[in-house]
């Protein structure tokens, strides 16, 4: 069964990513000299992948930190990396993951461009620094202190 207040509270975070989403329509990215449009394909990979819906809280945690996007986009001083591949009727597919350090987490968004269409945003996930990492291993799963 459905916890009705899980619910509720994913629709709320998705109601607000997407306003959020549409909100940012098209912006320019300093470090692949082009501009990266927020179009349907990129809002739909992050609720689904692979024909197939992204459990919620996968989904709720993208949509927390979408609000970086933008900023993690429009940066000049992140780490870029490319990767060039085909899709199933042979278009080449570039991908690019833009990674930017935000509020101690390290987030990468993922822009794609397929054939010489318009690059847009993909997808975007976070990882734990070092200090997160840290931080979660000296408190123990109940809360309490070491060794205590």
């Amino acid at each position: 069964m459905v916890n009705p207040l899980t619910d509720y509270q994913y629709k709320e975070i998705r109601k607000n990513a997407e306003a959020i989403y549409a909100k940012i329509g098209e912006v320019w990215c300093a470090a692949l000299g082009d501009y990266v449009t927020f179009n349907s394909a990129g809002f739909r990979h992050l609720i689904r992948r692979d024909r197939r819906w992204r459990p919620h809280n996968d989904q709720k945690r993208r949509f927390l930190i979408l609000p970086y996007a933008e900023s993690i986009i429009t940066a000049a001083n992140v780490k870029v990396i490319c990767r060039v591949g085909e899709n199933a009727s042979g278009k080449v597919i570039k991908f690019w993951a833009i990674t930017g350090l935000r509020d101690c987490r390290k987030i990468t968004v993922i822009i794609r461009q397929v054939g010489a269409g318009k690059k847009h945003f993909f997808s975007i996930y976070d990882q734990k620094t070092a200090r997160q990492a840290k931080r979660s291993l000296d408190m123990p799963a109940t809360g309490g202190p070491i060794g205590g």
